[in-house]
């Protein structure tokens, strides 16, 4: 076969150029979008862990501060992995 024909198993893209299918690979845009969502649950876990503390008076250990303290950090972290540079490339 020559080098510009098809091998008869490989299937025909519809489209014109090729789409990234690795996981994450969304556009800049999507990502800030989601990195705003990330914040708002951040902040609003925070809050509720430290309203709880500190206008309840709620021990931090607590399920009352310690469930969305956790979430706190859960969202923390996806914030981190969000937001860090991708590796473009192979």
């Amino acid at each position: 076969m020559s080098e510009g024909e098809r091998k008869p198993w490989e299937a025909k893209s519809r489209l014109p150029f090729e789409p990234s299918l690795a996981p994450g690979a969304a556009s800049s845009g999507a990502r800030a979008i989601v990195l705003v969502i990330y914040v708002v649950a951040f902040l609003g876990m925070a809050g509720a862990a430290a309203f709880m503390m500190l206008a309840r008076g709620a021990a931090f250990t607590s399920p009352q501060v310690l469930i969305p303290s956790v979430g706190a950090i859960w969202f923390f972290v996806r914030i981190l992995m969000v937001a860090r540079p991708k590796k473009v490339g192979p």
